[in-house]
């Protein structure tokens, strides 16, 4: 309790003395003992000095506090956005092709899965430099799990746009899944990095 007291309040603390020392200072000085007054003039700088330290070091400390959560919650906006396309089904109804009008809309949402899937993907290499830069191994263990699903998907997408095969719907279905499910657990793990971070 003491100490949180002290932590949570060291600026009112240090400058209630600092207070009290240039009010010293000014009761010696009208009673003329200047080398007292010179000895807390002294003292006081010394209290400033150490005051001004810790203000920096707090700044600094904030700003990096700061950086931390703003590249959590771009993670956590990716992962979002992963879960947002994952969320999203091919009709069942297509995935048999009785006739090539069927074929079309099929090919159609294989196309919308892989241009939205390369769009998410290109900042896999920039969420895998954030995670291993400046939250280590486990959370970049997932984030790349998360980029090799998606460079799976987005191959197994080109294929379907080219092979017309009725498993097609299928595997892209269990490959969406997949990233879905990993895209939960990077957001998972963020989340409570985050939560740490700020308690």
């Amino acid at each position: 309790m003491g100490m949180n007291f002290i932590k949570n309040n060291w600026r009112t603390l240090l400058f209630s003395i600092i207070g009290g020392i240039v009010g010293i200072v000014f009761i010696e000085m009208l009673r003329g003992d200047v080398s007292l007054a010179t000895a807390m003039v002294a003292f006081g700088t010394l209290i400033l000095a150490v005051v001004t330290a810790m203000a920096i070091d707090s700044s600094r400390t904030m700003a990096k506090r700061d950086r931390k959560e703003r590249l959590l919650n771009e993670i956590i906006e990716w992962a979002k956005e992963i879960r947002e396309i994952s969320s999203a089904s091919i009709d069942p109804s297509k995935i048999e092709f009785d006739s090539p009008l069927e074929q079309i809309a099929i090919q159609r949402d294989f196309l919308y899965y892989h241009r939205k899937y390369q769009e998410v993907n290109n900042n896999s290499a920039y969420m895998e430099e954030v995670a291993s830069k400046v939250f280590g191994d486990k959370l970049l263990s997932i984030v790349r799990d998360v980029s090799q699903k998606l460079n799976d998907t987005i191959e197994l997408l080109a294929n379907c746009l080219t092979k017309k095969e009725s498993e097609n719907s299928k595997k892209v279905e269990k490959c969406k899944e997949a990233i879905d499910s990993c895209a939960e657990k990077l957001m998972v793990e963020t989340t409570k990095l985050k939560t740490q971070d700020i308690s």
